[in-house]
């Protein structure tokens, strides 16, 4: 790779990003790659903001976030679970018995995921914190439709360990409220982990 890495350093540098992590989750992981991981993950991020991110105050990212439309798709689909709710006269109770599919599962690059946090309104072009840029292997993103027409999210990842096999259940896995930007009565937005179904639309 010397000649490539000569010629194209910011090329090289972003795939040297994702090879260590790569190898962070999948055994290979040296020393070396380790002391340079941090740096090649600043140089990442600041890709992702360029790429990905969306922010009118900032010279990053002035095209939209491609989340977007993924985060529209989880909109629509809160909305017709609580539809569903109201229909079968059940607002209010558990769906675990319900006819409808309980689960909706989307997988994507964590490029793509970089975008549906900046979409949520989680990360924005002034953000810097690394993980939430570049996201690590198995991230994951949970949002939860209740039947009282609120949704609550969350994200999390399984800890990148060689040979952990992304056990979501290990002691490494880590799951937080995952903060987005809901606009309520009076156009009035706020920051919240859990929001009513119009606010989050």
């Amino acid at each position: 790779f010397g000649a490539w890495c000569r010629a194209t350093p910011m090329s090289c540098a972003l795939f040297a990003a994702d090879v260590a992590q790569c190898r962070r989750a999948n055994g290979g992981y040296t020393a070396g790659l380790a002391a340079v991981l941090p740096l090649l993950q600043e140089l990442d991020m600041g890709r992702c903001k360029r790429d990905y991110g969306f922010d009118k105050a900032s010279p990053y990212g002035v095209i939209g976030a491609i989340g977007y439309p993924l985060s529209a798709a989880f909109a629509a689909e809160a909305r017709e679970a609580v539809e569903n709710y109201k229909r079968q006269g059940k607002a209010g109770s558990s769906m675990a018995n319900e006819s409808f599919p309980p689960l909706t599962h989307y997988s994507a690059h964590d490029s793509t995921l970089s975008g549906f946090l900046n979409a949520l309104g989680n990360v924005t072009a002034n953000t810097d914190e690394v993980r939430m840029w570049v996201p690590p292997f198995a991230e994951v993103v949970i949002a939860e439709t209740h039947s009282d027409g609120t949704m609550r999210f969350f994200f999390g990842h399984p800890g990148e360990v060689a040979g952990g096999g992304f056990n979501f259940t290990s002691p490494d896995a880590v799951f937080a409220p995952l903060v987005v930007r809901c606009k309520g009565s009076a156009s009035v937005v706020s920051a919240t982990s859990s929001c009513r179904v119009p606010d989050f639309e």
